[in-house]
């Protein structure tokens, strides 16, 4: 998402997608994601996030809720705005030390 807006996204499952840059998964540059019984996984960036970025805007907001992310490799990367996740999400970091799996994001 590029330049604001709100996106909810339910009971679905974001896979085998990739980037050259950040967000594999999902790119989130100047809006609002919600993400609620969401799986990211297998998804892939040559030269950064696979499953979740976030950057370019500190009006950017993320919200996860109930949601699994594994297997993208970098998993979340947060540069900019606020994210919100509830205690009810499963986030692996496939293999990597957590501080390469996760920057700016602790699950």
């Amino acid at each position: 998402m590029v330049g604001g807006g709100v996106v909810d996204v339910v009971n679905t499952t974001i896979s085998g997608n990739s980037a050259l840059g950040d967000g594999g998964g999902i790119a989130n540059y100047g809006g609002k994601i919600n993400l609620t019984n969401v799986t990211v996984t297998d998804n892939y960036s040559r030269f950064g996030t696979g499953g979740i970025s976030q950057t370019y805007s500190a009006y950017t907001e993320l919200t996860i809720s109930r949601s699994i992310g594994s297997g993208n490799g970098r998993e979340i990367n947060i540069e900019e705005g606020s994210v919100t996740a509830d205690d009810h999400n499963v986030f692996s970091h496939a293999g990597l030390p957590g501080a390469a799996a996760f920057t700016n994001f602790t699950p």
